[in-house]
């Protein structure tokens, strides 16, 4: 059984394989996706155990099926979602705190009540200016979260 750890990149054992071509890369990401199954149909938030992200940025995720994956991230002060672009939609909500959000090239400073739309393959990060959380949906999920 493959494990996953971020794109392209594939674990088998102690074995690790780093693939450079995108059309086997995208073959085994769409692979990925047939095999996820929904989760259950509450999610308790005290019953859910954080993951770290990094020292500042820990996660939950709440729900998902193959289609679409909820995500709380939870920002300490200065705490940096690093660049990055994906193949999925992204709608995220602010549920508290403030943010420096950058996507493509322009940067919007976003606070509670805010949210914001990123396109699939367009770079996007934040930066925690005020400790808080954002809640993320992605389509289809994120495969590699899992």
């Amino acid at each position: 059984m493959f494990e996953w750890q971020g794109p392209y990149v594939v674990k088998e054992s102690t074995l690790n394989l780093k693939y450079q071509n995108k059309k086997i890369a995208n073959f085994l990401i769409k692979k990925r996706k047939m095999d996820i199954k929904p989760t259950k149909g509450f999610h308790f938030d005290k019953e859910m155990e954080w993951e770290t992200v990094n020292p500042k940025l820990r996660r939950k995720i709440h729900g998902y099926d193959d289609k679409i994956m909820m995500v709380v991230a939870d920002f300490q002060d200065g705490g940096i979602g690093e660049m990055h672009k994906h193949h999925h939609s992204q709608v995220t909500f602010v549920q508290s705190g403030e943010f420096e959000m950058t996507i493509g090239d322009e940067v919007r400073t976003i606070k509670a009540g805010d949210s914001f739309y990123v396109l699939p393959h367009v770079m996007h990060g934040c930066t925690c200016t005020k400790a808080g959380q954002l809640v993320d949906v992605f389509s289809p999920a994120r495969e590699d979260f899992l």
